[in-house]
């Protein structure tokens, strides 16, 4: 598939950035996976944009290279635009939120570290798309409410980097759309949106502490 990727970017940030726009009160943000994208931890602090690892005190200094790394996204940055280019490579998550940069993090770090049913640490990869996209479906209710106290809306790469998802908690129901960008050469360029259809469940976790 040809993929004019400029073009879908463009329209990738017209729709993140649509929501926050009509709404001052929300924010822009995304984790962002260093383990696929080279020196993320050093352009991050050269841009010098909110951002901080999911691990935490010596762990955050010691992983950089390896950690996902929650970031704050504004509309007239230039490292906003940098950091969308990293979509279609399944290293980054999307969050439309009304929470503060420090609560949300807070919310996403103890998200992060989990506990097996046989008592061992891992950590949960909850950010990867490939995971994010089946497990949101996968968990009960009260897990996914928690997901969606921190954020009002989630948005990944689908199957394709053409598809993006988009996840939100309507009366207490799960919500998803795939919204195909537009970048095809060989098709007309607009935003069509489908509803997702069935996915065989998965469910992956980091390595374990």
């Amino acid at each position: 598939m040809n993929i004019d990727k400029t073009q879908m970017q463009a329209a990738l940030k017209q729709i993140l950035l649509a929501g926050i726009e009509k709404n001052q009160t929300l924010k822009l943000y995304a984790i962002f996976d260093a383990t696929n994208i080279k020196d993320l931890w050093f352009n991050l602090d050269l841009w010098n944009i909110n951002h901080a690892s999911l691990f935490q005190g010596e762990e955050a200094d010691d992983l950089k290279e390896v950690s996902p790394f929650l970031v704050e996204l504004k509309k007239d940055n230039e490292a906003t635009d940098i950091l969308l280019q990293e979509y279609g490579r399944s290293n980054s998550l999307y969050i439309v939120s009304e929470l503060s940069f420090d609560a949300l993090l807070q919310r996403f770090c103890n998200q992060f570290k989990m506990y097996t049913e046989y008592g061992e640490s891992a950590l949960l990869r909850f950010y990867d798309p490939a995971i994010f996209r089946h497990y949101i479906k996968l968990i009960d209710k009260e897990r996914l409410e928690v997901f969606f106290n921190s954020a009002f809306q989630y948005y990944c790469e689908g199957v394709f980097p053409i598809e993006l998802e988009q996840f939100q908690l309507k009366d207490g129901a799960l919500y998803n759309e795939t919204i195909e960008l537009p970048g095809k050469q060989d098709e007309a360029n607009d935003i069509k949106i489908r509803h997702d259809s069935p996915v065989d469940p998965l469910l992956l976790f980091g390595n374990r502490l």
